[in-house]
């Protein structure tokens, strides 16, 4: 048998299937879940997986920055600086981890000594700069600064094609009812990643604080679309549609 005929008969063999692997469960998967619950809006999924991750490696300072990041986000502060500062006698002068404590001061309502820390942040050497400039917004949004516009504007300039950025600097804004800013950072997020339905959910966050009701009414559907079952934008659209009834039952009673 030549060489092509021996080519063709093996053409007509039926062909392995290729399996891929299964993942490795170790720190780095974890982390990665972690993350993929922190951008869902997952926030307790993101701390059980961050949790995991330093169960398998407690080095793994992206995990601890990601434990406290999500507790932010829960509003758990107390519990946020409790994790900060078991991280910082872990890694002396974590640039991440000072720049988290920052934000969290910031928030309990001590914006000058958050400061102190997000500036400790900025003078360390490696650190993820668009976080630590991300947390200088945070700060002075917390203490009404206007300065806080050139570092989010810092932020995104030192990643501009990441949209994880862009869209935690939209959501700073929203926590800090800066309307106007939260839609220009969730539009450049919403440029950046289209199929992620998390981002449109911020976006129309932005939009309905600004007031327009039809945006943000799109934008949590366009989520719906991307993942028909996505939550956070169920939710959403649901407490907009309930409060358009009940802002037109008050127009027709007068009240």
């Amino acid at each position: 048998m030549s060489r092509f005929e021996r080519l063709e008969f093996d053409a007509n063999l039926p062909r392995k299937e290729r399996r891929e692997l299964p993942p490795i469960y170790d720190d780095s998967y974890y982390l990665a879940e972690g993350d993929k619950g922190f951008y869902r809006a997952d926030y307790e999924s993101a701390l059980l997986n961050y949790s995991r991750a330093l169960r398998f490696n407690n080095g793994c300072e992206p995990a601890w920055v990601g434990q406290v990041k999500a507790l932010i986000e829960l509003g758990e502060l107390d519990e946020a600086l409790i994790w900060c500062d078991r991280g910082l006698q872990r890694f002396k002068n974590s640039p991440s981890l000072l720049a988290c404590k920052g934000r969290v001061l910031a928030r309990l309502g001590d914006c000058h000594k958050g400061m102190a820390y997000v500036d400790a942040a900025l003078q360390e050497k490696g650190s993820d700069l668009s976080l630590v400039w991300l947390a200088r917004a945070d700060v002075l949004l917390s203490g009404k600064s206007p300065a806080a516009r050139f570092c989010l504007e810092k932020a995104c300039e030192l990643a501009p094609k990441n949209w994880q950025v862009h869209l935690e600097a939209a959501m700073i804004c929203l926590q800090h009812n800066e309307t106007i800013l939260a839609l220009k950072y969730a539009r450049q997020a919403s440029e950046l990643n289209r199929d992620h339905p998390f981002v449109w959910c911020i976006l129309g966050d932005a939009y309905r604080n600004s007031g327009d009701r039809t945006e943000a009414e799109r934008c949590y559907r366009y989520a719906l679309t991307i993942e028909h079952n996505f939550a956070p934008a169920k939710i959403r659209l649901q407490k907009l549609q309930s409060s358009g009834f009940f802002s037109w039952l008050r127009k027709l009673f007068g009240r």
